[in-house]
């Protein structure tokens, strides 16, 4: 405060008068030097956007958002798709095993046997003693005779005298195949002549003949030798299959390709839809071996089963209705609404904070300001005394009293100071900001109010809280999800009884076996497909173009617990809660109304206080008028004009502590009342809420 100067045409004690009366009203305090002062709604946006308790309070927002949308998640609709190898190897069942041992040795036991024939058959016929007839001249053949000489048509007799067939057009000998005849006069002529039918000899050489003379010991060796061509081919045959199945296959293995595509859509009353396709190839075969079962292959056809299905899940008793299945989602439901109130609570309760240290701070500067404006007084009188005591017009004794004046006054600026940067900083903590250096720390701009309004009935203030107090609201919300909960486990007490329906239809196609030589195959047994491996889409294909067949598969599932031990544990936790969120609803709503009861007194009580500092400093004033007028006919002295300016200064101060407290309880009044703050819509951003610091201060211009 700058010094007010002196003319030497006013009188000396007119001048003491000038300094105690020259500042003595004005109000406010000059900033620091770079300091920039807040109003108390920046100071209120800055709260919402740094304040680290609104955030967490966010964060936990965000949380019960999530657990929402997870509870949401219960009654997606799920297309899943599943593609699939399976791979598996074990050991031979027993009853396979010996089924291929048996069948190697009934082969192996074949072969030999019949080799043993065959060499029997052979030896017998190395015995055989056969005789033939001679030759007739002329041999009667139906159309085509035998005669002398060598060429006839289609037939000629060579040289052995054997029987030479020749089939006319296909330009190849058939060989000897019959002795008939032999030369006339050979010792082994036989006087018996067995002639065969004509059918007969075409059935068993094919050729066009009408008769054909042999002898019994001919149809003798020739059963002999069809006996033993018959045997060893069997010998063959069976030893050909033996080395063809090789050793005994001791493992087992199986492969499977699979690919599902399956939807299902869960309803909030329980009931479960679902559809789906499945195609799918298997492979079952002996480790090591071929498929085709000739060369020991297991003899299963590669199958390709498909199917296409609905299906229809209804729970009748556990799990059934919204009370249940949507439990989860309802009750997340109000967990979000219940952190929202909290969130907006914490948003009234930092707020609530920050007004506070806002107005303590102004109130620090306010007399901060008073103190200083009383300090600067005090040192222009100390001068003045000093040359009033030397120009003779005051005693030594002044001097003393005004120096002990100043140094009091000096003592409460430097308390002051120290509570105004304090304050300063509590005002940042409420605010979270982050103070670097002195200059950082803010400082109040906005003054304290001079008119004061009164607070309104408690009554209508008690119902106003119960209905808008955000804190209230959560717990409300609280309450009401765990009632929600409860419900769901007092109806998870029952049984479980599901019933169940699927319907669709199916079809299946089997590879042709395998063949590694084909050639071998008898034509009228080969198939019209190829053998297909099982990891060949063919397989698939040719499964979906085979006939499908319908099928419906139902059911009742019942799942019966004895006790139900857990569905009674869940219930008996969620009624406790219950009770517990009850209780805390409860002992809000007493607190409530309680607060706003001792609040809205206090509140009355503190307003009636600052209007009767008001009246005191009037009071003050007053006199401090009175004593300047008899300080100036010197009917009182300087110490008297001192002590009644150092009355209306504290006066002053303990007006603006009144005026502080009214503030403050005015702003608790409105926390308590859940008024503080107004917010639109869902939204929690600092950009969604609404505040007045009409109420609470005086907005000053930059």
């Amino acid at each position: 405060m700058r010094p007010i100067g002196l003319s030497r045409r006013v009188p000396a004690r007119g001048a003491l008068l000038l300094v105690v009366l020259a500042v003595a009203g004005v109000p406010g305090a000059e900033e620091p030097t770079g300091t920039r002062g807040l109003d108390l709604a920046e100071a209120v946006d800055l709260t919402l956007r740094l304040d680290p308790q609104i955030q967490l309070a966010q964060q936990r927002v965000a949380v019960a958002q999530g657990q929402l949308q997870q509870a949401k998640g219960l009654f997606d609709q799920i297309f899943r798709v599943t593609p699939a190898y399976t791979y598996d190897q074990h050991a031979n069942f027993p009853f396979l095993l010996n089924r291929e041992i048996r069948t190697r040795a009934v082969l192996a036991g074949l072969a030999e046997g019949f080799q043993t024939a065959s060499d029997q058959l052979l030896d017998a016929l190395a015995s055989l003693q056969l005789t033939s007839i001679e030759c007739p001249d002329e041999l009667e053949l139906g159309e085509i005779g035998i005669l002398e000489g060598r060429e006839q048509a289609g037939l000629e007799i060579g040289e052995d005298f054997g029987v030479v067939i020749r089939l006319d057009g296909l330009g190849q000998d058939t060989g000897d195949f019959f002795e008939i005849c032999i030369p006339s006069g050979d010792p082994r002529l036989h006087p018996e002549l067995v002639f065969l039918a004509i059918d007969e000899i075409q059935q068993a050489l094919g050729l066009l003949l009408n008769d054909l003379v042999i002898t019994q010991e001919q149809i003798n060796r020739e059963l002999l030798t069809l006996g033993q061509n018959i045997a060893e081919a069997i010998a063959v045959k069976a030893q050909l299959a033996v080395d063809r199945l090789a050793e005994v296959p001791k493992d087992e293995e199986s492969k499977t390709l699979s690919l599902e595509v399956n939807y299902l859509k869960p309803f909030r009353t329980g009931i479960d839809l679902g559809a789906g396709l499945r195609l799918q190839s298997a492979e079952r075969n002996f480790k090591h071996k071929s498929l085709d079962p000739t060369f020991g292959g297991m003899g299963v056809p590669n199958q390709f089963p498909s199917r296409a299905s609905i299906s229809l899940t209804v729970p009748l008793l556990k799990g059934s209705g919204r009370v249940t299945v949507a439990a989860p989602e309802r009750a997340a439901q109000k967990g979000v609404d219940a952190q929202r109130g909290f969130l907006r609570h914490a948003m009234t309760s930092e707020v609530f904070g920050t007004v506070l240290a806002y107005l303590d701070l102004r109130s620090a500067q306010e007399r901060l300001a008073l103190l200083e404006e009383s300090a600067v007084r005090q040192r222009q009188l100390l001068e003045l005394t000093r040359g009033l005591i030397d120009e003779g017009e005051l005693a030594q004794v002044e001097l003393n009293r005004v120096s002990a004046r100043a140094a009091l006054v000096d003592a409460g600026v430097s308390d002051a100071r120290r509570s105004v940067l304090e304050s300063r900083f509590v005002l940042a903590n409420a605010i979270g900001l982050r103070v670097e250096h002195l200059r950082s720390a803010p400082l109040a701009k906005d003054a304290l109010p001079i008119t004061l309004v009164p607070a309104e009935a408690a009554d209508r203030l008690i119902e106003l809280a119960l209905a808008e107090r955000w804190d209230r609201v959560a717990l409300s919300d609280l309450r009401d999800a765990t009632a929600i909960l409860r419900d769901s486990a007092k109806a998870d007490t029952r049984q479980r009884l599901d019933f169940f329906v699927t319907g669709g239809y199916s079809t299946l196609y089997e590879s042709p076996f395998f063949k590694f030589l084909p050639d071998e195959a008898d034509p009228e047994d080969v198939p019209e497909e190829s053998a297909v491996h099982y990891d060949r889409p063919e397989g698939v294909w040719r499964s979906l173009n085979e006939s499908w067949e319908p099928f419906v598969l139902a059911g009742f599932t019942l799942n019966v617990a004895f006790k139900n031990n857990a569905a009674k544990g869940r219930l008996t936790q969620q009624a406790a809660s219950l009770r517990a969120a009850e209780i805390e609803l409860m002992d809000i709503d007493r607190s409530i109304r309680n607060n706003v009861i001792s609040v809205t007194e206090a509140l009355e009580r503190a307003r009636v206080a600052v209007e009767r500092r008001r009246q005191i400093i009037d009071y003050q004033q007053r006199t401090l008028d009175a004593a300047r007028e008899l300080f100036g006919e010197g009917e009182i002295s300087l110490i008297d004009v001192l002590t009644t300016e150092g009355d209306l200064t504290q006066e002053r101060l303990l007006l603006v502590r009144a005026v502080q407290l009214h503030q403050s309880l005015l702003t608790r009044l409105q926390f308590e009342t859940g008024t503080l703050l107004q917010f639109q819509g869902e939204e929690t951003s600092a950009d969604s809420v609404i505040f007045d610091p009409q109420p609470f201060v005086v907005q000053r211009s930059s």
